[in-house]
């Protein structure tokens, strides 16, 4: 499904109506004037501005899993994710507490960290995800790899719903167990759906 605003014309597939309105509020709100080519924030989300026939502009965002990114004509997939990231952090008692980091933004992944590995994921000035094999020194420079949070997302899919939640959050995820969530060193428990 396509959504034309002002300037804008949006693929926004399956995305929620809440989602699309917000990202639409947000482009007519912005205050910025948005350049072709240019790569956007947008909550947790990054696009990447194009131009589009009879004078509209065009929001794509990352093929999921691409690594270098893909860029597609879509929102979808986006808005999916920040709607979960939402859900989550209502369900946590964290939604007013939400802090999205950049997508860019650079973050440390153990090298043993793996899909289907238990893992700590740690926030603090920045996130950290880790194996929880004690013996394991994450102080080692060869033991622990920069990257940015896209490409931590791309290595583990499952960390990219708990990367809205503010400093001081924990997440345990991975190991065919479910997630647990600290913040402040307290566990929080989700709520039921609403």
């Amino acid at each position: 499904m396509r959504r034309r605003t002002t300037n804008f014309e949006l693929e926004l597939g399956t995305a929620s109506e809440n989602e699309a309105n917000s990202l639409i509020d947000w482009l007519r709100t912005s205050g910025t004037k948005l350049e072709i080519g240019e790569n956007v924030q947008y909550a947790s989300a990054i696009f990447q501005v194009r131009a589009r026939g009879g004078g509209t502009l065009a929001l794509f965002e990352p093929q999921p899993g691409s690594l270098p990114i893909v860029w597609v004509d879509s929102v979808q997939d986006s808005l999916a994710t920040l709607a979960r990231q939402r859900e989550l952090a209502t369900r946590l008692g964290l939604v007013d507490d939400l802090d999205f980091a950049h997508p860019m933004t650079s973050g440390y992944l153990c090298t043993r960290a793996a899909p289907g590995v238990r893992v700590g994921m740690v926030r603090e000035s920045h996130w950290a995800v880790m194996c929880l094999d004690k013996t394991h020194d994450h102080r080692a420079l060869d033991e622990v790899e920069p990257m940015s949070l896209y490409e931590i997302c791309v290595r583990l899919p499952e960390a990219r719903w708990y990367l809205g939640l503010p400093a001081k959050t924990a997440v345990l995820i991975g190991g065919g167990k479910p997630a647990e969530v600290f913040f402040d060193r307290k566990r929080r428990d989700l709520a039921p759906p609403t």
